[in-house]
């Protein structure tokens, strides 16, 4: 799927630090990714499971893997 062309979303958090996770497609192939104020992707979904950012950090599942990504997406820990 192109997420550039993405016009709505399964599920979304509140913003903090200027970002929003957000959900799309649903079920097996749901993947959350991070949009700013505008609905732009600014980290682009391909993470299982996602959670708002805190202290510059937010937490990510890619299958059994779990981390926390900076606000440019990289796996930092």
């Amino acid at each position: 799927m192109n997420y550039d062309q993405v016009i709505y979303f399964i599920f979304t958090f509140a913003f903090t630090e200027g970002l929003a996770a957000v959900v799309v497609e649903k079920g097996a192939r749901a993947k959350a990714g991070f949009i700013d104020d505008k609905g732009k992707f600014i980290i682009k979904p391909q993470f299982d499971d996602a959670s708002q950012f805190s202290e510059g950090f937010a937490a990510v599942n890619v299958g059994k893997n779990r981390g926390y990504i900076d606000k440019n997406g990289i796996m930092v820990i």
